[in-house]
């Protein structure tokens, strides 16, 4: 029997634009994301039973028919016709519910496995495809599994246009214990009196230039005001993070991750202590990749 590791990168949002909410209830974004070092680990292995068997050193996560990998493969394996089943073996370093796309990456990851440990006639376009209705950042997560580091995302998140690679750079993430769900989050937005747009377009002219004063200069989320709301430790990590030393920081996604750039790795270590007592459950030093 095949067997195939994958890895599945975390992304950030250096830019998280919502333009508004679409006739069919889905918002539309302007977002740029970059991928992290920051990965977990997929082992798959045919199987000569059908459909998708996942196991996870990884409690949190469900390991049944509704995790994100698991559907993910089952919907390529079904799509492609493919003779018999996959098993994975899911490592998880990235952290949950935290805005990283931990669940979008290990979707992506394990459809890209379950196409080639079948060798499944499957265009890159129809995995999109079949990302999209399984979540809006799995798209970006297969442009990554592809070797995309850097792109600006519209739409729901289907629409990619690679970017130039970010200039190096040290990250901390920091996320709290609270956390809120994705919808809320939107549901919240949506009762917004005002809103924050970040500069997409000059993040993007930034990455072009290769000027990572810029790019910090210009991070930007626009969901971060409702879901300090929900959960305002997410404020409190914020403004620790900046104290101890961060050249900047934001929230990813809908949160609740927080992360910021440091001068070096002594840097982020010296903070993930602050961070802690800050509020902070998990605290990871990772790299742009």
């Amino acid at each position: 029997m095949r067997e195939i590791i994958i890895h599945a990168p975390a992304k950030i949002n250096l830019a998280l634009d919502v333009l508004g909410r679409r006739a069919d209830g889905y918002h539309e974004l302007s977002t740029i994301m970059q991928v992290l070092t920051l990965y977990d680990t997929l082992r798959a292995r045919q199987t000569d039973q059908p459909g998708v068997r996942l196991i996870s050193d990884n409690r949190l996560i469900p390991q049944g028919p509704e995790n994100l990998a698991v559907k993910g493969a089952q919907a390529v394996l079904l799509w492609g016709s493919a003779p018999a089943g996959v098993e994975i073996h899911l490592e998880k370093r990235v952290p949950v519910a935290a805005g990283l796309g931990g669940g979008s990456a290990d979707c992506a990851a394990a459809m890209v496995a379950a196409r080639e440990l079948y060798n499944l006639l499957i265009s890159d376009d129809e995995m999109a495809e079949i990302g999209l209705s399984l979540g809006a950042d799995v798209p970006f997560c297969l442009f990554a599994q592809r070797g995309g580091k850097t792109a600006l995302c519209q739409g729901r998140g289907e629409k990619i246009a690679a970017l130039p690679p970010h200039p190096p750079a040290v990250l901390l993430l920091a996320k709290p214990e609270a956390g809120v769900s994705t919808a809320a989050v939107y549901g919240g937005y949506d009762r917004l009196a005002q809103s924050f747009h970040p500069d997409t377009e000059g993040m993007a002219e930034a990455l072009r230039l290769g000027d990572l004063p810029g790019v910090m200069e210009r991070l930007g989320n626009g969901l971060s005001a409702v879901t300090e709301g929900y959960i305002p430790v997410v404020t409190d990590i914020r403004m620790a993070m900046l104290s101890a030393g961060a050249l900047a920081a934001c929230m990813s996604g809908s949160g609740p991750t927080v992360f910021g750039y440091f001068f070096d790795k002594k840097a982020a270590r010296a903070a993930a202590l602050i961070l802690r007592s800050a509020g902070a459950a998990e605290v990871i030093a990772t790299e742009i990749a």
